[in-house]
C-alpha cells in the first residue's frame, strides 16, 4: 500500500475523551511491617469524589518497568496485604484513582521502602483507634514479634499527640475531626520495621454557632416587598455534618452521622437513603446479651413483598471497613459478616455499651459511623423492649429462620403479620438545625414567619420604626442558640437646600432610637467623590447643625456643609448613610 502524499485529504479522528480526570491521590507512603514473610503497606490521601477504586503498582527503580499489583475499593486509602518482597531490596510504589465517569487520575508521588538483610522483628498491621476532638486518646501498644524492640518512633503525628518510645503507645489530645495515619517504626539494633495506625476522630459535642452574623435590616423608606433570609448560610452545627431521620411505627430515630471519621460508610448509607431503599424495611433482629453476647437492634435487609412473604432489598457493592469508634450505647454501626469489608445495606444500633465489638476483630472490626440523637434514645430502647422470637419465613422464594425477630406484640400466628412488624416508614436526610420564631416585639411594623431555613419578613404598609426579632436555632442534641436581628424602617424625609450663608444644606428626620443607629451626611460635586460633613457622633450641637427641632421620638435637623459653596449654575449632591453598630 502506497502512503498518502503530503497534500492528501485531512483525516478526522473522533475520540470520547473526558474533559477532566479524577483528582490524583497524594502523600503516598510505604511501610514494611513484615507481618508474614516480606510484606508492605501503602497509605495515601484520597482527593477524588467519583472514583471507582484505586490501582497500585510497583517498580524496581521508581522510573521504569512499573508492574500492576492490585486494586482496592473507592474511598479506601490504606492497603495492607502486599506480599512477596525479597530481603535487601528497595521497592517503589505509586497509586492512582480509577474512574469511568471522569477518567483515571494522574499517578501519585512515588513512595519507597526497603527490606533489610534479616528479619529480627516484625509488627502487626491494620491497627486503629478512635477518639473525639479535644479529648484524651491513647492507642493500644503495637503488636511486635521476634527480638525485643529497643525503641519506637513515629512520623506524621497530629499536633497534640506523642509516642512513648518504650511502649509505642500514641497518646495526647485528639486533633480536629478526620482520619490520620501516623507511621510507627520499631527498632532493634540496626533493623527496623514499620506500620501505619489509623486514627478516626469525630467532632466533640457542640451547640449551634454563627458562621457569620445574620444581617440586620435598615430601610430608608417604608418598603412594599417582603425580605427573605436563608438562615442556613449563617448558622452551623460543627458536630453534625450529616444526619438522617428513620421514621418507624414506634417513633422517629434521628441519627447523627460521623462523616469526618467514616466518609465511606456515610456515603454508602446515604446512597440507600436517597433512593428510598429502606421504605417498608423491618427491624429483623433484637439481640440480647444472654443469647448473643451483645444487645443491638438491626435493620436494613428485608421488607414484605406484598404477597405474604419477604424480599431482600437490592444491595450496592460492599463498603470498606472503617473501625475505630466505640460501640457505646446509642451508637450506630455497620452490620457485617465474618469477612473483612463485608458491610453493605444492614446497620444496627447499640442499645447498651457493647465494648466487646471494639478493637481488632477477625473480620477487620466493626464500623461505628453515627450516634442516636438524645431525644430518640427512648425509641431504640422501646424497640429493644418489644417481644422477640424465632420465626420461619420465605425470603426471595427461599425458606429461612430469623432469630431474635422483634415485633410490636406477640404474634397471633406462627409468624408475624405485617401489622405486627416493627417497620420503617421512611428514611430521609435531616437538617442539622431547626428554627423557631421566639419573639417579634413590633408586629405593627413587620410580621415574621419561618419556612424551613428561610426567615420571611413582611412589612406592614407605611409603618416606620424598629422591630427586634429573635429566632432560636436548635441542634439535634437539644442545644439552643438564640439569634437576634433588627428590622428598622426609617422615613428620612430628606430635603436639600441652601443655608442662609449660601452653603449646601440638608434637612432630615433623625430617629432617637435605636441608639445604635449612626447617620452620616455626605456631599459630592459630581456623584463620584463623596465627603462626609456631619455624623451622629459629631453631636446635635455641632457648628454644622443649623436647626434642631425635638419632636419626641425624633429630631428634625438641618445641617450645612460649609466646604461646598456651589455657584448658581452648578449642581451639588447630598446623601445620608445609615449604619448600625
Amino acid at each position: 500500500m502506497k502512503p498518502f502524499p503530503p497534500a492528501a485529504l485531512p483525516l478526522f479522528l473522533s475520540l470520547a475523551i473526558p474533559l477532566w480526570a479524577a483528582e490524583a491521590p497524594s502523600n503516598l507512603r510505604a511501610a514494611s511491617p513484615l507481618v508474614s514473610g516480606s510484606s508492605f503497606e501503602l497509605a495515601w490521601e484520597d482527593h477524588a469524589d467519583d472514583e471507582d477504586g484505586f490501582e497500585y503498582q510497583f517498580s524496581p527503580d521508581g522510573l521504569t518497568d512499573w508492574v500492576f499489583i492490585g486494586t482496592v475499593k473507592r474511598n479506601q486509602s490504606l492497603v495492607s496485604n502486599i506480599t512477596g518482597g525479597a530481603l535487601e531490596t528497595t521497592y517503589y510504589f505509586r497509586v492512582r484513582a480509577t474512574s469511568t465517569a471522569s477518567g483515571d487520575s494522574d499517578w501519585s508521588n512515588v513512595a519507597f521502602t526497603s527490606i533489610g538483610a534479616a528479619v529480627p522483628i516484625w509488627m502487626g498491621s491494620r491497627a486503629f483507634q478512635g477518639g473525639t476532638t479535644g479529648e484524651q486518646i491513647s492507642t493500644r501498644p503495637p503488636e511486635t514479634y521476634g527480638a525485643p524492640v529497643t525503641e519506637f518512633s513515629a512520623t506524621a503525628l497530629p499536633v497534640g499527640l506523642s509516642i512513648d518510645p518504650s511502649t509505642g503507645v500514641i497518646s495526647g489530645i485528639a486533633p480536629p475531626p478526620g482520619i490520620y495515619r501516623p507511621l510507627i517504626t520499631a527498632t532493634e539494633g540496626t533493623e527496623e520495621c514499620d506500620s501505619f495506625v489509623t486514627l478516626r476522630i469525630k467532632p466533640a459535642s457542640s451547640g449551634p454557632i454563627e458562621l457569620s452574623s445574620v444581617p440586620d435590616t435598615i430601610l430608608l423608606a417604608p418598603p412594599t416587598d417582603p425580605l427573605c433570609l436563608d438562615l442556613s448560610t449563617h448558622l452551623h452545627d460543627p458536630d453534625v455534618p450529616d444526619a438522617i431521620r428513620i421514621s418507624t411505627n414506634l417513633g422517629d430515630i434521628d441519627t447523627i452521622l460521623h462523616s469526618h471519621a467514616c466518609p465511606a460508610s456515610v456515603e454508602n448509607l446515604l446512597a440507600y437513603v436517597d433512593r428510598g431503599d429502606y421504605v417498608d424495611v423491618m427491624f429483623h433482629r433484637s439481640a440480647v446479651t444472654a443469647t448473643s453476647g451483645v444487645e443491638v437492634i438491626q435493620a436494613g435487609n428485608f421488607k414484605p413483598d406484598g404477597a405474604g412473604d419477604y424480599t431482600l432489598i437490592p444491595t450496592d457493592p460492599n463498603v470498606i471497613d472503617e473501625p475505630g469508634l466505640s460501640n457505646v450505647a446509642g451508637s450506630f454501626a455497620m452490620a457485617k459478616t465474618s469477612s473483612r469489608h463485608s458491610g453493605s445495606n444492614q446497620w444496627y444500633f447499640n442499645t447498651i455499651d457493647n465494648l466487646n465489638l471494639d478493637g481488632p476483630q477477625s473480620n477487620g472490626g466493626y464500623t461505628v459511623f453515627g450516634r442516636t440523637a438524645p431525644a430518640s434514645l427512648p425509641v431504640i430502647a422501646e424497640i429493644q423492649s418489644r417481644p422477640r422470637g424465632n420465626y420461619s419465613v420465605t425470603v426471595n422464594g427461599l425458606s429461612q429462620t430469623l432469630n431474635d425477630w422483634p415485633t410490636t406484640t406477640v404474634p397471633g400466628g406462627a409468624s408475624p403479620t405485617v401489622e405486627e412488624l416493627i417497620q420503617i416508614q421512611s428514611v430521609t436526610r435531616l437538617a442539622p438545625l431547626t428554627y423557631t420564631l421566639n419573639n417579634n416585639d413590633n408586629p405593627a411594623l413587620v410580621s415574621a414567619s419561618l419556612n424551613g431555613t428561610e426567615l420571611k419578613l413582611t412589612p406592614v404598609a407605611g409603618a416606620i420604626g424598629i422591630a427586634m426579632i429573635t429566632v432560636n436555632a436548635t441542634d439535634l442534641d437539644g442545644s439552643v442558640l438564640p439569634v437576634e436581628l433588627s428590622y428598622c424602617v426609617l422615613n428620612l424625609d430628606l430635603v436639600p437646600s441652601l443655608s442662609p450663608s449660601g452653603h449646601l444644606a440638608a434637612t432630615f428626620t433623625h430617629e432617637k432610637l435605636p441608639a445604635s443607629l449612626s447617620y452620616e451626611l455626605q456631599s459630592s460635586p459630581d456623584g463620584e467623590s463623596w465627603a462626609t460633613f456631619w455624623t451622629t457622633s459629631d453631636g446635635f450641637a455641632a457648628p454644622a447643625v443649623i436647626t434642631n427641632d425635638d419632636l419626641g421620638s425624633q429630631r428634625r435637623l438641618t445641617v450645612e456643609d460649609d466646604s461646598l459653596n456651589p455657584p448658581a449654575t452648578t449642581t451639588a449632591l447630598v446623601r445620608i448613610v445609615v449604619t448600625k453598630s
